[in-house]
């Protein structure tokens, strides 16, 4: 088994979804220098990835999760032009139960969402709803996730 950046498939993966050590490594591999003060803030991690379009490689998306200070989004638009944007934490952390799960239900959302063919906004409105949700319990997923998200 490869690990993801030392995989041979690298040209099948479109959709990518580190998180700020995961992105950090991949950087690294890319033979890029990253200054700290990039992870702090989901908008230099956009201007920092669109500055070296190169770690977009075959991507169409990739999605920076940084915790508490929300997540980076850079995608691919029908002219193959890079477009950014970025989601606040979706929740304060006083309402944070655990952290368990909440990167994963956040993609988990927004895939599903991608696989109903919904646009871009609503695709990050399902993942910032599931992965909210999942920060609200002790469990790994929120047992509150269903299909009904998907009418967000």
């Amino acid at each position: 088994m490869c690990k993801i950046f030392d995989c041979s498939r690298m040209d099948d993966i479109t959709f990518v979804s580190p998180n700020a050590n995961e992105f950090r490594e991949m950087v690294k591999r890319a033979g890029i220098d990253l200054n700290p003060s990039v992870l702090t803030s989901p908008r230099h991690v956009c201007d920092f990835v669109c500055s070296n379009p190169q770690l977009m490689y075959n991507l169409d998306m990739l999605i920076v999760t940084l915790a508490a200070q929300g997540t980076a989004i850079i995608s691919r638009d029908e002219n193959g032009s890079l477009r950014s944007s970025s989601l606040p934490p979706p929740l304060t952390s006083d309402k944070v139960l655990s952290v368990s799960g909440a990167g994963d239900s956040l993609n988990s959302g927004i895939l599903a969402a991608l696989a109903y063919r919904l646009p871009l906004e609503k695709c990050l409105q399902v993942g910032q709803r599931c992965a909210a949700l999942t920060l609200q319990t002790v469990e790994a997923v929120s047992p509150q996730i269903s299909s009904e998200l998907l009418r967000i």
